[in-house]
């Protein structure tokens, strides 16, 4: 739950992992960021719809420096279940996607 914090589809996706590939939770939860992994596909895909999508993609990374998103950037992106309010403070639905975003923004950086 740590690590996909509840996320229904991510859920799903690692339980059928566990049933029909005999892994375990912590191999599963190893898998974690790794575009091969069981998530890689999911979590590539949010990339590459932020890569087009430059507002959304300069306001996560704002949520990633712990800084307010623009109000109708948080709307767009809590509507995508990317991020969620916490408080008075944005942030990310589930550690999956904060250690995702955080090693691709880190590993392409825009030149």
């Amino acid at each position: 739950m740590a690590l996909i914090g509840g996320h229904p589809y991510l859920l799903q996706r690692a339980f059928h992992q566990i049933v029909t590939s005999n892994l375990t939770i912590d191999q599963v939860c190893g898998q974690g960021i790794q575009e091969s992994g069981l998530f890689g596909r999911h979590l590539s895909s949010w990339f590459a719809f932020l890569q087009r999508n430059p507002f959304l993609k300069e306001n996560l990374q704002k949520v990633l420096s712990r800084s307010e998103p623009d109000w109708n950037a948080f709307l767009s992106l809590r509507k995508l279940g990317l991020v969620l309010r916490e408080g008075a403070r944005t942030q990310f639905r589930c550690k999956l996607y904060e250690d995702y975003f955080r090693e691709q923004f880190h590993s392409r950086r825009d030149p």
